[in-house]
């Protein structure tokens, strides 16, 4: 067997250690793609000690909050890993203001669909304040259209993690309250089998994006020029993404999907 030491900061490599004639062999193994490299970089290592088979189908053993340790006896293949996936709507020049947009029929479709790709959404404070109670009472009333209607339902019954430092308790149902660690949690969920992680708040993106842990990116256009509200992403470093599809709602928003490249 190999030695895995751990994951990399980026959460998409794992280091393989392996004895080799002469000294240890130090790989990286891309878990989206199953392709080794010879160039490790082994710093601020996480998780714990597991072991791969030596032609990579095979992972086994595990321990420690991010170790792959779930997959026991499980063959390896990149597609078993969950995406992480991001949606936002947003306006022309940048702003992502939830009171800007066009919210019709059409918008709350796209989302509904994209909320039944995912089993676990993830939120921060100030996004869980504007959904909950209001998206609850919907779900629970019938009170809107019927698109309207579905989407509540989709999201009232998706578990949710809020992660909030200053959030006293969340009483949404389905939902946990995550204080520290987000990190390690994603990387966590990654490494379990099930549908895509959905984030929907874009100071956890902002985060998440960081750590190069976003696979997927839904941006939905309003023809709207806000000139104010919050910006997306802040400056500083930089991604080149990759379009996958696109789609033009009647009301002349567009939704851009992107995969990360």
């Amino acid at each position: 067997m190999t030695d895995i030491a751990g994951w990399l900061p980026d959460g998409e490599h794992i280091v393989v250690s392996r004895r080799v004639p002469g000294g240890t062999l130090l790989q990286t193994l891309n878990i989206h793609t199953g392709v080794l490299s010879d160039k490790a970089e082994i710093n601020n290592l996480k998780g714990g000690f597991v072991t791969l088979s030596p032609d990579g189908s095979q992972i086994a053993g595990g321990g420690g909050p991010s170790s792959i340790g779930r997959w026991r006896g499980i063959p390896y293949n990149p597609a078993y890993m969950r995406k992480v996936v991001f949606a936002i709507n947003m306006t022309i020049d940048g702003y992502c203001g939830h009171e800007t947009g066009i919210a019709d029929d059409e918008l709350h479709q796209y989302f509904t669909d994209l909320l039944r790709q995912s089993d676990i959404h993830i939120l921060g404070r100030n996004t869980y304040e504007l959904m909950y109670p209001f998206w609850h009472d919907v779900a629970v009333a019938q009170s809107e259209s019927e698109l309207i209607n579905e989407f509540a339902l989709a999201f009232d019954a998706i578990p949710k993690i809020v992660f909030s430092t200053t959030l006293e308790r969340a009483e949404w149902n389905n939902t946990t309250l995550l204080r520290a660690g987000l990190q390690e949690k994603i990387l966590e969920l990654k490494q379990q089998p099930g549908k895509s992680i959905a984030i929907g708040s874009i100071n956890v993106a902002a985060q998440v994006e960081q750590w190069g842990l976003i696979d997927e990116y839904h941006f939905v256009v309003h023809p709207i020029i806000a000139g104010r509200g919050p910006r997306l992403f802040q400056p500083g470093g930089g991604r080149s993404l990759t379009l996958a599809s696109s789609k033009v709602f009647g009301s002349g928003a567009v939704a851009l999907h992107y995969l990360k490249s």
